[in-house]
């Protein structure tokens, strides 16, 4: 053995000064690519899970807003348009200027103390929501020295019904009409010339239009005339909406969309309804019940989509009672 006094030999010394050979080299590689991957792999199903998280949620308080807000006007509702109610007859006079519905369907009214899912060749599940709400009474000073005051009750229409959107989404659109005066508060006042004193001053304040709940269309929605005079509809008027009110896609601006039919593997749409081409999609209305206590079913299925193309989907359903006229 030769002694080199501690010195490294010229052997040793050289071996490292070449540093890792290509082995070396490849195996250190090897791992950092690997780790690599494992890292980019977590952060990517982190951001994901983030980004679904994120999408559940603000597809849960937008839902959840536009569901609360038809839940809201149809329990204080003073009449819910139902088949057995000319919901459609009604619909077809409310001019939608703007709005297309996606194949209207009109709720039918049922007794059964519960809601179940339609059966074939008698459907009960509608996808649009007419309905009437009180607003404030009109007053009229039909004699100019107070003696003779009278109040008649005004509503406004409010629809809910779905619309199609250009880029083949469904949406729910809300609509709400000018003020109606109620037909009956004018009909019972017996003198002529009062009468026609009250519908002047209903013209003058923008009131077109008078309306009696539980009545056919023909009978129950009259034109008020500048003269003082009721008279029926022609055939091309309607009535019109208050554009201020207007919300023609209440999802859209959301990136969110009312759920077609079939479209999400764990969640019906629909739930009560038959799907065919006539239903389209996860809006759904209910009615059941009586004059002594009626309940309105409201189910939505809102989907959302996130930045890596997942969906979020959440099923919103709300059940209250109405007592308004049917």
């Amino acid at each position: 053995m030769i002694d080199t006094g501690g010195r490294t030999s010229p052997t040793a010394a050289r071996a490292a000064e070449r540093g890792m050979n290509l082995v070396e080299t490849m195996l250190v590689l090897l791992t950092l690519s690997i780790m690599s991957a494992m890292i980019i792999n977590s952060m990517r199903r982190f951001t994901s899970a983030h980004a679904y998280s994120e999408g559940q949620a603000r597809v849960s308080e937008v839902g959840d807003r536009v569901v609360r807000q038809m839940s809201d006007d149809a329990a204080f509702a003073s009449h819910v348009f139902t088949t057995a109610g000319f919901a459609s007859a009604y619909l077809a006079k409310c001019d939608l200027t703007g709005l297309t519905l996606f194949n209207p369907v009109a709720p039918t009214a049922t007794e059964k103390g519960y809601f179940e899912k339609d059966v074939a060749g008698s459907p009960a599940t509608g996808n649009f929501l007419l309905m009437a709400k009180a607003a404030e009474p009109f007053l009229a000073d039909l004699v100019g020295d107070r003696s003779q005051i009278v109040s008649a009750t005004t509503y406004r229409l409010l629809l809910y019904g779905l619309v199609s959107q250009p880029d083949q989404n469904i949406d729910v659109a809300r609509w709400v009409s000018q003020k109606l005066a109620r037909l009956n508060d004018i009909e019972r006042i017996t003198s002529p010339v009062s009468r026609t004193v009250l519908c002047q001053k209903l013209y003058d304040k923008g009131f077109r239009f008078a309306w009696e709940p539980g009545r056919a269309v023909a009978a129950g929605l009259m034109a008020i005339t500048a003269s003082g005079s009721l008279r029926p509809l022609n055939p091309t008027e309607r009535i019109p909406g208050e554009n201020a009110e207007l919300r023609s896609a209440m999802l859209k601006l959301q990136r969110m969309s009312v759920a077609r039919n079939g479209t999400l593997p764990t969640v019906a749409v629909p739930a009560y309804a038959i799907a065919n081409g006539d239903f389209p999609g996860g809006f759904e209305v209910k009615v059941d019940g009586n004059a002594q206590g009626r309940m309105i079913l409201l189910r939505l299925v809102v989907v959302g989509v996130v930045f890596d193309g997942n969906r979020n989907a959440v099923v919103f359903s709300r059940t209250m009672s109405n007592r308004g006229t049917m």
